[in-house]
């Protein structure tokens, strides 16, 4: 019997529905492969990649020293110091070749730049100089020590540096390392707590969207010696405590003077001391820059507008404030931070000072000293 044309066309069309109606589809087969790195070798698959290779992404992850540039570059742009985990040396940027120091002054003589305070200085084109702690002094006349590093052979000449007594606290040191800026108390307040020596500074945990957050990078010390600056705290903290203004690990910190204190500069070579002006309660330091012949200082501080009739100046007012300037909250005139931000530019040899304020009544940004 022969099928009319239509039915067998609707016939050929099922055919080839079914050919490509959907197949459930195998699961591809898995290719992970389970390893034991405790079993044994003999039972580990081959490594894929070459000897060579796992022996460059194991120095890459395990073995990669990260150095940091920790002083300015030298007066012919040529040379730095460079600092990491496994030591320091001087870099030739020109070059790239490296001089290592030799550290085992650092033993005895901690620079002041690895408790966070301080910078190293050049003296001349080849010679590095920078002031630090004398682990093993015996008294205030052989308290710190100058360190003169030797760039073109990393040897290091140390020199004793005395410091007039223990009641004052240092604010910045100058590149020739002799001329300071310091605070001491009034002497009211100095007759007031001698039964009992008081830190010139306070420590506040807050979120400050200042440069006093990040004024430097903290260097990555070897081992060895953070273990001497570890025990020199632990040794001294009476000495340590004296450098103010200190650059904390977190930027959640800020440090600020605990009363009124009178500012000096003060010349270890000679042992004059001449007062300057005084810094209000609750300062704190924003920046500070010499001159490389250390004739001139330009040092920023900002604090609160007045700490008559109220509580000590807590970490809680801090942020509140610090919030409502953040939020608009907080009129220019009652804003800490604008109206005690005050820079004074400094003429060591003749002590005169000039006092640069931004206008508060205007909101003025934030001055702060940078460089000369």
């Amino acid at each position: 019997m022969r099928l009319p044309n239509r039915l067998w066309w609707i016939g050929v069309l099922v055919a080839i529905i079914g050919l490509v109606a959907p197949v459930s589809a195998a699961p591809p087969r898995n290719n992970i492969i389970n390893v034991d790195q405790f079993g044994d070798a003999k039972d580990l698959p081959p490594n894929l990649l070459s000897d060579e290779e796992i022996a460059k992404i194991d120095r890459l992850q395990n073995g990669a020293s990260y150095p940091l540039a920790i002083s300015e570059i030298s007066p012919d742009d040529t040379a730095v110091l460079i600092s990491s985990s496994e030591g320091f040396a001087f870099l030739d940027i020109t070059t790239g070749d490296t001089v290592p120091i030799d550290t085992t002054a650092f033993d005895i003589f901690v620079p002041l730049p690895f408790l966070g305070f301080g910078s190293y200085s050049w003296q001349d084109e080849s010679t590095l100089g920078v002031l630090a702690v004398n682990s093993f002094a015996t008294g205030n006349e052989d308290a710190l020590a100058k360190l003169f590093i030797d760039r073109f052979t990393g040897s290091i000449s140390t020199f004793a540096v005395g410091i007039p007594d223990q009641n004052f606290g240092f604010v910045s040191v100058a590149p020739n390392l002799t001329s300071w800026l310091i605070v001491r108390e009034p002497p009211s307040a100095t007759e007031q707590s001698a039964v009992g020596a008081r830190p010139f500074t306070v420590r506040h945990r807050i979120a400050l969207p200042t440069s006093v957050a990040s004024r430097m990078n903290r260097i990555e010390l070897p081992a060895r010696i953070q273990r001497q600056v570890d025990r020199l705290r632990q040794r001294r903290p009476d000495l340590i405590a004296r450098f103010l203004f200190q650059q904390q690990e977190d930027g959640s910190t800020v440090e600020v003077t605990r009363e009124p204190y009178n500012l000096f500069l003060y010349d270890a070579t000679t042992g004059e001391e001449r007062y300057l002006t005084s810094i209000p309660y609750a300062s704190t330091l924003l920046n500070d820059t010499w001159t490389s012949d250390s004739a001139q200082l330009a040092i920023s501080f900002f604090g609160v507008p007045d700490a008559e009739g109220r509580g000590f100046y807590n970490g809680a007012l801090f942020s509140e404030e610090i919030y409502r300037d953040l939020t608009g909250n907080l009129p220019p005139r009652q804003n800490p931070i604008i109206q005690n931000n005050n820079t004074y530019v400094i003429d060591f040899a003749s002590g005169q000072t000039q006092v640069i304020r931004p206008d508060p009544s205007l909101g003025a940004p934030i001055l702060e000293a940078h460089d000369w």
